[in-house]
């Protein structure tokens, strides 16, 4: 699921029936996969400006998963995506700020940082992903 949609925002070819039919399984994404693909499925949300409120609700659910996953980048991806396009979610964003020197450790561990505005999703192939069913 991850990777489609993925690949629909990298070329920018916004399928209002695949997306809503996506966020429709919101509960599946969030209790059943991996911080990765939530990442990659909101950042191509949010690269294609498809809101879906449920979606981010349910994945803002999951900020305990999210923050112990200790990946910045799959957070960044996230956070990004919530930011693009304005949901609010106090608990997402509190979560994430009372980790901020976690946070900050990680980061400045790794040799380089994209800027937000150039952030991509992980890339992962098909086969890393959970299959949804």
């Amino acid at each position: 699921m991850s990777n489609i949609v993925w690949a629909f925002a990298t070329v920018g070819i916004k399928s209002e029936d695949l997306f809503s039919t996506i966020a429709g399984e919101y509960r599946r994404i969030t209790s059943s996969v991996e911080v990765q693909t939530m990442s990659n499925i909101c950042w191509a949300f949010a690269k294609l400006l498809c809101k879906a409120e449920t979606l981010f609700e349910a994945v803002a659910g999951q900020h305990k998963k999210i923050l112990a996953s200790g990946e910045p980048q799959h957070l960044s991806n996230i956070i990004w995506a919530f930011g693009k396009l304005g949901c609010k979610s106090e608990i997402l964003f509190s979560a994430v700020a009372k980790e901020h020197k976690k946070i900050s450790k990680q980061v400045s561990s790794e040799p380089s940082q994209a800027k937000p505005s150039q952030a991509k999703p992980s890339q992962a192939k098909p086969s890393d992903e959970r299959q949804l069913t």
